[in-house]
């Protein structure tokens, strides 16, 4: 009998690097999740990016605070990007 195995290899572009670069750099997370839609959306470049953010830095702040704080800690990184989805957590969902 044979067994079948599944090897997943994820693979990490260097827009989703440098994303989590400044993510983790800026904001510290707890958790942080970064997928990347891009094979649903463009032709071979990474250009659509989903985030998880779990930080004590979002404590207090409205959902349009969350996203300034996230975009400003981007910076220059949201140039190679077309579309992001953020959803910000202070705790742990």
């Amino acid at each position: 009998m044979f067994k079948i195995f599944k090897t997943v290899i994820f693979r990490f572009s260097s827009v989703e690097s440098s994303l989590r670069t400044a993510i983790e750099k800026s904001l510290h997370p707890t958790q942080l999740q970064i997928t990347n839609e891009s094979h649903r959306h463009s032709r071979g470049e990474d250009t659509h990016f989903n985030m998880l953010i779990v930080s004590d830095k979002f404590k207090g702040l409205t959902k349009v605070q969350q996203h300034k704080l996230v975009y400003s800690a981007l910076g220059d990184s949201m140039k190679q990007i077309h579309a992001l989805t953020i959803t910000c957590y202070a705790e742990n969902p």
